[in-house]
């Protein structure tokens, strides 16, 4: 499995495609300390007020915070709202 996915990312960098185009990573875009969208979202691990947690292909995703909310989750990806303070991953690996 780590043949193909050094082999995918081989041919995004050869084609000059997008990375994660071809292959399964994540992508943040954040909006100043209010927005988080999260490309490559695989599910909910654990969701508070103040911690969300995230399955996404490297292992895990955390967010910190104060009022944080998901308005959008979709099998693509998701948003995260509030007051952002830290963001952190855990596990997995590429």
């Amino acid at each position: 499995m780590a043949h193909k996915r050094s082999l995918r990312g081989r041919v995004e960098r050869a084609m000059d495609f997008p990375a994660g185009s071809l292959t399964k990573i994540t992508l943040l875009e954040m909006e100043s300390n209010r927005r988080l969208v999260i490309d490559g979202c695989e599910g909910i691990l654990a969701y508070t007020d103040d911690c969300i947690r995230l399955r996404v292909p490297e292992g895990e995703l955390t967010v910190m915070g104060c009022g944080l909310g998901m308005n959008c989750l979709t099998a693509e990806g998701a948003a995260v709202t509030g007051r952002i303070q830290r963001i952190e991953f855990s596990g997995g690996g590429v």
